[in-house]
């Protein structure tokens, strides 16, 4: 039996993604963008595709097959977006008046729009799989204040929360099974006017509202029902910020207005924010749009806006390790007149697939994930088992075998984790940054009875002797060059292991171990490099090594042939 088993190494760049910007202009629009491994933005090709007049605002589903934006017409447009990211227009979805901010439940199952007409409402949609919004019932949510533009929901799913830019305050909703809102107790919280954009942190328990008139943020507490309750001290000094965004990472948030700068915060203690060092960075002209962080926190972008230095650019900025900003070069992009909302499609979690070639009872059935795959510029790193008969292989790598003791249906599941950096799900309220649902996949195993019936022994009565085999649980290399594999045999043995790494086109041998098991229980094997193993290791900074581990079974079980396995890593 031969296993092929890959060790992922963490991948240092930056995934690949696409952002959209609209156009706040008379004819509206709506620009596409890739951004590659340096989080620059490039024109998609097409580069534009046609919009609602005054395009307002856009957001994309958490599968990041579908993007909706706001205009004026009363209405949401749809858009199907390729495996590229490519939009192609598929008609529009009555609003109420006034549509303005939009936004996607984590779960994906819900479409709510900010009205800011007259009435001022929320339009309740329901979300089919193809992306398609049909209306709620009730359609439409009223709503007490006014210059309502911008909501944002809870990353918990549970709440959403509108704030009123005239009236001042915010109200706050809850959301029930099927994704309607009615208001919470109490149905709102005071707060001043001239407030625009929030944001919440991803784990849901911090809400930031900026109030450019005031100079200042306001700083909530969010309770495990969703309410708000300000925290102390409830408000931190800013410049004149209008928009607030926090990182994927929940470390940082950035606020701009109508200056030349993006003021940035660490979260600290509490979730009261702290002014980093420097206070702000430094922007190449004033800008007064919207603003967007990549799913891997590394990337900023922030459009001009309909009244900043150059509507028609969108600023990007790196974002470093602690959290600060640093303009990217070039620091910005035509976006388009009036360049106003920003959305970033999210990132997606990795795929899990594996098949089965299932034995009769005893006998080692054996398991193939090598198709599985992270879409994020990653590799799978981690493979967690459940073979449906109470037996599980954590971290076991993408082929493990297993011996089922009766015959039977099983249902074997398979849960893998990406070194792309999408495991779970990630949102700052207005996006869904990492659709990390989690990366499963079940299927049934059918094993037989083995030659002579029962459902594990012969006609006999006497149960069928277990077959040798042997799973990989886990695998490891250390700073130093030591392997160490976690084995798990069916039946006492011996394993040997060899692992060879390439010099040039010529395989050398890396090191050797030795472990033997007295029982059908896991044990350890450590592989120290050698001579040969310590010259490979100063030649690359990332060696792939290939190991051959042969189990012999004790003398005193059933007799079967040596059994190999290939792991192959760095």
């Amino acid at each position: 039996m031969a296993l092929a088993i890959a060790l992922a190494v963490p991948a240092g760049a930056q995934a690949a993604g696409n952002a959209y910007v609209t156009s706040d202009s008379v004819s509206g629009g709506l620009q596409s963008f890739d951004y590659g491994s340096a989080g620059l933005l490039a024109p998609m090709s097409p580069p534009s595709t046609a919009a609602p007049a005054a395009t307002r605002a856009a957001t994309v589903t958490p599968d990041g097959r579908t993007l909706y934006a706001t205009g004026l017409g009363d209405q949401a447009a749809v858009y199907s977006l390729s495996a590229a990211g490519v939009p192609t227009g598929r008609g529009s979805v009555p609003t109420g008046s006034g549509p303005w901010g939009i936004v996607v439940s984590p779960d994906g199952h819900s479409l709510y729009v900010a009205d800011s007409g007259d009435p001022e409402t929320i339009s309740q949609y329901d979300i089919a799989g193809d992306g398609s919004p049909t209306p709620k019932d009730p359609p439409r949510v009223p709503l007490s204040g006014t210059g309502s533009r911008y909501l944002a929901v809870n990353p918990d799913g549970r709440s959403l929360y509108i704030a009123h830019g005239a009236t001042g305050g915010m109200s706050q909703f809850d959301i029930d099974g099927a994704g309607r809102l009615s208001p919470k107790t109490p149905a709102s919280v005071p707060g001043p006017p001239l407030s625009v954009g929030f944001a919440l942190t991803p784990d849901g328990r911090n809400l930031y509202l900026p109030v450019a008139a005031d100079h200042v943020i306001y700083q909530y507490d969010v309770g495990s029902d969703g309410a708000l309750t300000p925290k102390v001290p409830p408000t931190v000094p800013a410049n004149d910020d209008q928009i607030l965004v926090v990182s994927a990472d929940g470390r940082s948030a950035y606020g701009t207005g109508s200056g030349a700068w993006v003021d940035q915060y660490d979260v600290g203690s509490g979730g009261v924010l702290v002014a980093k060092n420097p206070a702000f960075a430094v922007a190449p002209e004033r800008m007064a749009g919207w603003m967007a962080v990549t799913p891997d926190a590394r990337s900023l972008f922030v459009t001009g806006g309909p009244s900043g230095a150059d509507p028609t650019r969108t600023y990007q900025f790196d974002i470093a390790a602690n959290g600060t900003l640093a303009q990217k070069t070039p620091a910005s992009v035509v976006s388009g007149g009036a360049s106003r909302g920003l959305a970033v499609r999210p990132m997606q979690s990795a795929l899990a697939t594996f098949a089965a070639a299932p034995l009769p009872a005893g006998g080692a059935t054996q398991f193939d994930a090598t198709d599985s795959r992270d879409p994020n510029a990653g590799t799978i790193s981690r493979y967690d088992w459940d073979f449906g008969d109470g037996s599980t292989a954590p971290d076991a790598g993408p082929t493990p075998a297993h011996v089922y003791g009766a015959a039977g249906n099983y249902t074997a599941t398979l849960r893998v984790r990406g070194t792309g950096g999408c495991n779970d799900t990630v949102t700052n309220g207005f996006a869904v940054l990492c659709n990390g649902a989690p990366a499963t996949r079940a299927r049934t195993v059918a094993v037989a009875a083995p030659a002579g019936g029962g459902g594990g022994g012969g006609g006999s009565g006497v149960p069928a002797p277990v077959r040798a085999a042997f799973t990989v649980v886990s695998r490891k290399a250390d700073r130093k060059g030591k392997v160490t594999l976690t084995l798990r045999p069916t039946v006492p043995g011996k394993f040997a292991a060899t692992a060879t790494g390439k010099r040039g086109r010529k395989r050398v041998t890396y090191g050797k171990g030795k472990a033997t098991a007295r029982t059908a229980s896991q044990i350890k094997l450590t592989i120290r490099p050698g001579k040969a193993g310590r010259a490979l290791r100063k030649r690359s900074r990332s060696l792939k090594l290939s190991i051959k581990v042969v189990f012999t079974p004790a003398s005193n079980t059933t007799p079967t042939t040596s059994t190999s396995v290939t792991v192959r890593g760095g």
